[in-house]
């Protein structure tokens, strides 16, 4: 992997709950934005916005599995300044709502493993 490529993911890996620009990080790495939006699209497989969001929603699903904050303190950590822009956004990515998922995750979570067999009745999956 190119090492301009590497290092933007790296940086937002470590600075997802930041604003992070395609601008702004590309000064950083002394490239032009569209040098830096092209080899990322083709290096790491989406836009650059996408793995910045794909990074924010990744913590997110963590943060809502793993601890009783509420879902708008995870949208303000994971860098949305707007609580219903996260909800919205995590919805059209994870295909359900940051409180069903968090629901759905955690009830199938205290199931033992050995009992998750996935039964089928009238199209629906239990």
């Amino acid at each position: 992997m190119n090492t301009k490529i590497a290092k933007a993911r790296v940086y937002i890996d470590s600075h997802y709950a930041e604003p992070v620009g395609l601008a702004g990080l590309a000064a950083q790495l002394g490239v032009h934005p569209d040098y830096l939006s092209r080899r990322f699209k083709v290096e790491v497989g989406m836009r650059l916005h996408d793995y910045l969001l794909w990074r924010r929603f990744e913590k997110a699903k963590q943060l809502l599995l793993g601890s009783p904050k509420s879902v708008k303190l995870i949208g303000y950590e994971v860098g949305f300044s707007n609580p219903e822009v996260f909800s919205r956004a995590f919805k059209r990515a994870a295909g359900c709502s940051p409180r069903a998922y968090r629901h759905r995750q955690g009830f199938s979570a205290l199931i033992p493993h050995s009992l998750r067999e996935t039964t089928v009745h009238d199209g629906h999956r239990y």
